[in-house]
């Protein structure tokens, strides 16, 4: 490795498996939702996984959670992930599309809803 490549990964967080990959992500959209006032951070943190991870993430982290009990997972992020947990097994009520838990926020490109209930969206 050339003493540039060395630098350029000096102080970066290297992980060893998938895993690790996604408690560290997690942590991170967490992190994004701490500047947010708190009834926004573990909707935000909510809303952002079950709107961008892969189904395949989720079951990983999932696993996570029933075996490890989420552990190197911050607190925040762990209860939204608990609470999609619970959406996708059916145990809590989602808003219906593709199971996705009523975050009470917009997502990216979706029409906000007074549009879509006239029909207009």
């Amino acid at each position: 490795m050339s003493r540039e490549a060395e630098l350029a990964h000096e102080g970066e967080e290297h992980h060893k498996s998938t895993l690790d990959r996604l408690i560290y992500m997690g942590n991170q959209i967490g992190w994004f939702f701490n500047s947010q006032p708190e009834g926004l951070r573990i909707p935000g943190i909510l809303d952002h996984i079950q709107h961008f991870w892969d189904p395949r993430m989720r079951a990983e982290i999932f696993r996570h959670i029933d075996e490890g009990g989420g552990a190197g997972l911050d607190a925040n992020v762990l209860e939204a992930l608990t609470q999609l947990k619970l959406a996708e097994a059916g145990q809590i009520k989602t808003r219906g599309e593709a199971g996705k838990i009523d975050t009470g926020q917009q997502r990216a490109g979706e029409a906000p809803p007074e549009v879509t209930k006239q029909g207009l969206g």
